[in-house]
């Protein structure tokens, strides 16, 4: 396995500006990658994990994990012990996260902002976060929820990313 390696310019939350995520990340022979997509709407998470490349991508496990109370030590890490369970089943190389803003009328709720926390600190594998510009983007993926389709999407910016091998 190799480093591929990726930037990608997003909008700082709050600000005008923009900021830079650069980092690298483990690609397979042949160029294709694992990522795993992630959305969260309300205390939902909802995972798809993609494999290939952006042109022939194969969606190889879905699942969706609830919070059911945010307040709860027991519920927090019970939705933490889901996704540790997710991570090893699916192995993920690469993961996209569909950023959702902190602040202001279309923010993230408290459910939201603690699984993504635990996404954060639970990931065995690079996080990135994906404007909802560019996930609307992507093309739908027939035979999918329509609930799934944002993780998808999410996934596939991040195999857009990806550097072809040559």
């Amino acid at each position: 396995m190799e480093l591929g390696t990726y930037g990608d310019t997003v909008p700082a939350v709050g600000k005008s500006a923009t900021i830079r995520i650069e980092g690298s990340f483990p690609r397979s022979k042949g160029g294709s990658v694992k990522v795993l997509g992630i959305d969260f709407d309300a205390n939902k998470a909802f995972f798809v994990l993609v494999s290939g490349s952006h042109e022939e991508a194969t969606v190889e496990h879905r699942e969706r994990l609830q919070l059911a109370d945010t307040r709860s030590q027991a519920d927090m890490a019970a939705f933490r012990d889901e996704f540790r369970k997710l991570l090893e089943k699916c192995a993920p190389e690469a993961i996209s996260v569909r950023a959702k803003p902190e602040n202001g009328q279309m923010r993230a709720g408290a459910a939201a902002l603690k699984m993504e926390a635990i996404v954060l600190a639970e990931s065995t594998a690079p996080v990135d976060f994906v404007s909802s510009i560019k996930v609307s983007k992507q093309t739908d993926r027939e035979g999918l929820f329509a609930y799934l389709q944002p993780a998808y999407k999410a996934a596939m910016v991040r195999l857009a990313a990806t550097p072809k091998k040559k």
